[in-house]
């Protein structure tokens, strides 16, 4: 190695850094992503407000519908003519 390679190398570090630092400044400010419309943004927040809103209405309909369900599935019946009510034994009373 020659000494002016040594100094590339070594010595001048600083002055290697800042011109990496200026070549990323410089990239940093020409390579952008492009800005997302507000009108996108906006359209995006309104359907998924709508689904979490429709997720909600079927959840809720769901709960009311249960008790419903089951007391169609019971016939009406709030405790009249269960079996557990009805003794299946006639018990003689001992004396």
């Amino acid at each position: 190695m020659n000494e002016e390679q040594k100094q590339q190398g070594t010595g001048t570090s600083g002055d290697f850094e800042e011109q990496l630092r200026e070549l990323l400044a410089e990239d940093a400010n020409t390579i952008r992503p492009a800005p997302v419309l507000y009108p996108v943004i906006r359209r995006r927040g309104t359907i998924e407000r709508r689904r979490r809103v429709a997720a909600t209405g079927a959840a809720l309909v769901t709960l009311a519908a249960m008790p419903v369900g089951a007391y169609a599935l019971a016939d009406g019946n709030a405790g009249g003519n269960t079996v557990a009510s009805t003794p299946s034994v006639s018990a003689t009373p001992r004396t």
